[in-house]
């Protein structure tokens, strides 16, 4: 009898081992901007460009006007790419707005050389994620220097 509890013990923990722990919206949604945040150190225009639906808008921390769609966000991200700027993710949180729609809010560092010194930025963000035809994409990207 104990050796039956036992191993009905043991094969329940086994399952619970072995089965993966899936993602929700919110850590699916994050994973694009890590991977934004990679391409962007890869200094990947059109590769950062791509995390972004066709229809997207962008306010970033180097532009000086409203960049919408496909072809100006990725002229934008060019520019950015040949200041060589770097950028660290930070803290961050996000709110699920539907199983497709999620906001997420936080905190990173741009570093771009000049001169032969590296100037920090301290910045916020946030980013409206979208997941259409089943792909999680940028809707929305505003990002501005930190106030101190």
């Amino acid at each position: 009898m104990m050796r039956d509890i036992a191993f009905g013990v043991m094969s329940g923990l086994a399952l619970l081992v072995a089965t993966p722990v899936l993602a929700g919206p919110k850590e699916d949604a994050y994973a694009i901007v890590e991977k934004w945040s990679s391409d962007f150190n890869a200094l990947d225009a059109e590769q950062t460009a791509s995390n972004y639906a066709p229809d997207a808008i962008v306010i970033g921390t180097f532009g000086k006007q409203l960049t919408t769609g496909a072809s100006a966000i990725t002229g934008y991200f060019k520019a950015v790419a040949a200041s060589k700027a770097q950028v660290k993710l930070q803290d961050w949180s996000a709110i699920e707005l539907s199983p497709d729609a999620v906001a997420i809010a936080g905190f990173y560092e741009f570093s771009v050389p000049k001169d032969g010194q590296t100037t920090t930025i301290p910045a916020r963000y946030t980013f409206a994620l979208f997941k259409r035809e089943g792909v999680w994409k940028i809707g929305h990207h505003h990002s501005s220097p930190r106030p101190h």
